[in-house]
């Protein structure tokens, strides 16, 4: 799984939420909050988590790379889980909403996943030979 995959995964779990959330507010607004909520919260966690890896396990790591994710680490942990835990205590939201929510990013990397091993979606950058290659044979 590269980069790229989650960047595209992140902005796909992004509008899946956009598009769900006036859906599910027919139903219930409360509800509705609560899993865009915790939808959005997962995308910025997982968005966060590749953000440090990216920075801390790049293979030409110079001295300043912990400098670099040091603030990163002290908006992912403090901030997005102490929000996390605020808005869980006090929000009201129902459970089951923010679990729901709360998985979107997951489906859609099985989901994302499973349409790149069949073959769909597939693009030059996605494998290993150029397209000026495969023209010329």
């Amino acid at each position: 799984m590269n980069v790229d995959f989650v960047i595209r995964s992140l902005r796909t779990a992004t509008w899946v939420t956009i598009i769900f959330a006036p859906c599910i507010a027919m139903h219930s607004m409360l509800w509705a909050a609560g899993f865009m909520f915790a939808s959005l919260w997962s995308v910025g966690n997982v968005w966060a988590i590749a953000r440090l890896t990216t920075m801390l396990l790049t293979p030409d790591l110079d001295s300043g790379a912990l400098t670099k994710a040091l603030p990163w680490i002290f908006i992912k942990f403090p901030v997005l889980y102490g929000a996390g835990i605020l808005v869980v205590i006090y929000s009201g939201f129902p459970a089951s909403s923010m679990l729901t929510g709360f998985h979107v990013i997951f489906v859609v990397f099985v989901l994302k996943a499973v349409a790149l091993s069949m073959g769909w979606g597939k693009t030059p950058a996605d494998s290993n030979v150029s397209p000026v290659e495969t023209e010329g044979a």
